[in-house]
């Protein structure tokens, strides 16, 4: 099995991007992005490349000549959050009105930890993987797995908070930090006041799929990166775009996006960005009607009467017999029409990892291309890589990631 992340059309980072020349005013500093500022002068703009932020919603980057300012912000997780960075070899703004008490990372980064699958993933396809110090355990893609197999960047787990005292030894300069409500936010300031230069990381809350796609420009500029984000971003947000244009027109396929949550009760996705995707490739949600702030939970007798005009089930629950004995089957045309499938198509099954926690977060391109391939089979008969496969049996599933 493959566990390489490939290309599929993307450009490949690590091309020099020349910076553009002129006259406007403030002066626009020639700074090599891996180096520190030699000879600070004032009223410089030290930012030539600016990250062009057009579809993420929980984070925004303001300029300041030689400094940024990175914001995370979630109102229905109670997490608003201000780190300035601040280019190597220049001055740190006054840390006063806004930015009191603000986290200051000094850019660029050289030691980059996540307990995120996804953001490990952000930082290796920019090509800065010399910049890892600890990756989630048991990753996926084949370049990171080397480096964690070899001992050369640590593992943490990717559950619960990371040793935090750990990423002290580790020397990190960056750790983007899984939050998701207040108590992962109490974490956060936890990391900061042990000295962990810790940033939260809420792409996960992204109500769109290319909005989340759209956090490697929320990493790039720890590393001051944009001008290459930009590029693989573009080349992937093109590419959905064209998937989404070649579906349009069609007759949506009913759909269900749902697994068991415990007895009698159904966890649906509704009103986030599962419901985006579905609809750019050519499905549509039997929820949609209903949808919530990210998910609905039901009885059984609810989805039942919902299922049964959905054409198409999509799942991340590995085991169909099971789903068979929770649900009367054969009032669903999707399971007599033989049209269940389940998200895990890249598994590695040995080292407990899938790509579900990564590929499709960074490259939401291939997984609409492989959704579309179940959903319109004849516009995609054989998607780049497989991520969305028929589910024909019980799936052994590896453990859950971020």
């Amino acid at each position: 099995m493959s566990r390489t992340l490939v290309g599929g059309g993307v450009a490949a980072i690590g091309v020099v991007i020349a910076a553009a020349c002129g006259d406007a005013s403030p002066r626009v500093g020639e700074v090599d992005p891996s180096a520190c500022v030699s000879d600070f002068e004032e009223g410089v703009d030290y930012y030539p490349h600016k990250a062009d932020i057009r579809h993420a919603r929980n984070f925004t980057i303001e300029y300041h000549g030689h400094y940024k300012l990175l914001r995370t912000t979630r109102e229905e997780g109670g997490v608003e959050d201000v780190v300035v960075l601040n280019r190597c070899g220049t001055p740190v703004p006054e840390l006063t009105g806004e930015l009191a008490g603000a986290t200051v990372i000094e850019t660029p980064v050289n030691a980059f930890a996540s307990n995120s699958p996804a953001s490990a993933l952000r930082v290796r396809v920019l090509g800065l993987e010399d910049r890892l110090a600890a990756v989630p355990a048991n990753p996926y893609d084949s370049v990171l797995a080397e480096l964690a197999e070899s001992g050369r960047v640590s593992r943490i787990s990717a559950h619960g908070e990371p040793h935090l005292e750990g990423m002290l030894v580790l020397g990190v300069d960056a750790f983007v930090l899984w939050v998701a409500e207040l108590q992962h936010a109490a974490g956060l300031e936890r990391a900061r006041s042990l000295g962990v230069p810790a940033l939260p990381l809420l792409s996960w809350a992204e109500p769109t799929y290319l909005g989340q796609a759209e956090w490697i420009k929320h990493h790039a500029a720890l590393f001051e990166r944009e001008a290459d984000a930009e590029v693989y971003f573009s080349d992937v947000e093109s590419r959905y775009r064209e998937l989404e244009r070649a579906v349009a027109g069609r007759t949506p396929v009913p759909t269900v996006w749902a697994a068991p949550n415990g007895p009698g009760r159904w966890w649906v996705e509704a009103g986030n960005w599962q419901d985006e995707v579905l609809s750019a490739a050519g499905g549509r949600n039997v929820f949609e009607e209903d949808p919530a702030q990210g998910f609905l939970a039901i009885t059984s007798e609810e989805m039942l009467e919902a299922a049964t005009g959905a054409e198409a089930w999509i799942t991340d629950f590995p085991d169909r017999t099971a789903l068979e004995e929770l649900l009367p089957v054969e009032g669903i045309p999707a399971f007599r029409e033989d049209r269940i499938y389940h998200v895990h198509g890249r598994m590695d099954l040995v080292r407990d990892a899938s790509d579900w926690y990564e590929t499709p977060l960074v490259r939401p391109d291939l997984f609409l291309e492989s959704l579309v391939s179940v959903l319109h089979p004849d516009l995609v008969p054989e998607p780049t890589v497989r991520i969305v496969e028929p589910l024909n049996s019980e799936v052994p599933m590896p453990e859950a990631g971020r």
